[in-house]
């Protein structure tokens, strides 16, 4: 019994560390700037301080062939600020459904699926 919950542990630790490890949410505002660029998208940003927030942008790619879509992130000073106001935005009693607006770390985003995914992967 011991063994098999040592495996157990030892398998959720690993999951847990890949997660951490292959996150692709962009870590600050350059970087996301820089990743929706390389996907094609035009990117207008700011950089701020403002109640718990330090920056955000608006990135919109329009392409006949390879698809259109929008995104809006607003990255914030710590999680749990993110948290906070992203639980403002889409409120507890809708906390658990499959929401537009997404939370990842210190970033609260929302977009069209290409821009989340775009931003996302």
């Amino acid at each position: 019994m011991k063994k098999a919950l040592k495996i157990i542990v030892a398998v959720a630790l690993i999951a847990a560390f890949a997660c951490i490890l292959f996150a692709c949410v962009p870590t600050n505002l350059e970087k996301a700037k820089e990743k929706m660029e390389n996907e094609g998208f035009s990117v207008l940003s700011a950089s701020f301080n403002y109640e718990g927030m330090e920056g955000a942008f608006s990135a919109t790619k329009v392409s006949i062939s390879e698809g259109s879509g929008t995104l809006t992130a607003i990255y914030f000073e710590s999680i749990s600020a993110a948290k906070e106001a992203y639980e403002t935005i889409v409120g507890e009693e809708n906390k658990d459904k499959d929401n537009a607006v997404k939370q990842s770390g210190r970033w609260v985003y929302f977009g069209t699926s290409a821009g989340i995914k775009a931003f996302e992967g």
